[in-house]
């Protein structure tokens, strides 16, 4: 990932000075029009996730940057209604664990997903 060569405010997958970034995925629900996944990223890199997701032509919920008016296509009002009053990504960092950079051992930390998230997944089915 790098600059996008045409749009300089937007990281992109056909940089010229691409550094590498690398992302893996499962899929825990398929729904009508939408996937839930969970994602793994393996490097750090800036909107690595959002600009992944939008190359592989599934851009994430509520990311206008990278996934143009995506809700446009939505058709179902009882779907879009959700999805509008999100307000946010659809981007939930579910658990985080690093080394502590003064204690020298491993820290974790978990958090159940956000009520408008959760929410969101009902109106799905």
């Amino acid at each position: 990932l790098g600059r996008d060569p045409f749009v300089r405010t937007k990281i992109s997958t056909r940089s010229r000075r691409a550094r590498k970034a690398l992302t893996r995925y499962d899929t825990v629900r398929d729904y009508r029009d939408f996937t839930y996944v969970r994602i793994y990223p393996h490097t750090g890199r800036t909107h690595q996730i959002r600009v992944h997701f939008q190359h592989l032509g599934h851009p994430v919920v509520g990311d206008e940057t990278y996934g143009g008016k995506a809700i446009q296509r939505v058709k179902d009002p009882e779907l879009k209604k959700p999805i509008q009053a999100l307000n946010r990504y659809f981007l939930h960092a579910e658990s985080l664990a690093f080394v502590h950079p003064d204690r020298g051992k491993k820290v974790s930390f978990e958090i159940p997903l956000p009520g408008e998230l959760a929410e969101l997944l009902r109106a799905l089915k």
